[in-house]
């Protein structure tokens, strides 16, 4: 009778760890799904600002050109001088712009992925104990003051 009772006991304790293992396990998984879906947010957006950048900088080589058609103006009427002063401003204007959307982009998957790491960061805190996993059985301190063995019962 005692056998039966001990091994019922061992069993339940058995299908309660495997249950906490799996529900930890389940939790590390979803974690790493959701980090690998912000990491490659993340790299698209570093994608985009290199992109970015690469267009600010064409953008910096028109206003350029546009500075040099400039100061050239005095061999032009007056009406082409008016059109590299525009073509400036216009490019400006588009490379202002970029750079506004694409940091403001940046800024936000850089605020999700805080966000995410530390909302679906797995906690595993066992809230029984796992056996097999220590050297050590379940034990209780009784109100004498001494250790009991929890897994016998005799």
């Amino acid at each position: 009778m005692f056998e039966f009772v001990e091994s019922n006991k061992t069993l339940v304790q058995e299908q309660a760890n495997a249950s906490i293992i799996q529900s930890h396990a389940q939790a590390y998984h979803t974690s790493r799904k959701l980090t690998e879906i912000l990491v490659e947010e993340m790299s698209d957006c570093v994608e985009e600002m290199s992109d970015c950048v690469e267009e600010m900088s064409d953008c910096i080589e028109e206003m350029s050109d546009c500075v040099e058609e400039m100061s050239d103006c005095d061999k032009y009427p007056v009406m082409y001088k008016e059109e590299p002063r525009k073509i400036l401003l216009e490019i400006g204007n588009r490379c202002t712009s970029f750079g506004k959307w694409y940091s403001s982009n940046y800024r936000e998957l850089l605020s999700q992925l805080s966000r995410y790491s530390l909302e679906f960061k797995p906690k595993i805190i066992l809230s029984s104990p796992i056996s097999g996993l220590s050297d050590t059985t379940p034990s209780s301190i009784t109100d004498n003051g001494h250790k009991e063995d929890l897994l016998h019962l005799d």
